[in-house]
């Protein structure tokens, strides 16, 4: 079994300390540096089990710079305990690295929506049909 179906696993089933202790471990029993795919699994992990501010520390430790995949992983958890304000900001950052990705909008209007902002998820909304971006059904945001 590979250390990403073993970190991913560890997400959906929310154990966050066997998570870290394997992304741990990669590096240090295994003498391999994990690849940027591998810290994105563990700040999901992180970010959806209401670790927020772990994730987000560890996107900013990585030895690698943040792509959207892990903006996007701060995002999602940010959605889903309904924090606006770093969710907001995440938001309009993925939504600028990539302007023709429905699903960023998509997202970032739900996080609004969530926090009972309707006005801003209106906003996004309109953003993305000026911009005549439209997510893909069955897509991933």
């Amino acid at each position: 079994m590979t250390f990403g179906a073993l970190l991913s696993a560890c997400s959906h089933a929310g154990m966050v300390e066997e998570g870290q202790k394997l992304l741990h471990n990669m590096s240090s029993t295994y003498r391999g540096d994990p690849k940027i795919e591998r810290y994105s699994r563990v700040i999901d992990l992180l970010a959806r089990n209401g670790h927020l501010g772990e994730a987000i520390q560890l996107g900013e430790s990585m030895p690698m710079e943040p792509n959207a995949t892990i903006w996007g992983a701060l995002s999602a958890g940010c959605r889903i305990h309904s924090n606006s304000e770093v969710g907001g900001n995440l938001g309009k950052h993925l939504i600028d690295l990539e302007t023709s990705h429905g699903g960023r909008y998509v997202s970032l209007s739900t996080v609004y929506s969530a926090a009972k902002q309707w006005d801003e998820s209106s906003d996004v909304r309109n953003l993305m049909n000026g911009r005549k971006v439209h997510k893909v059904s069955g897509s991933s945001t």
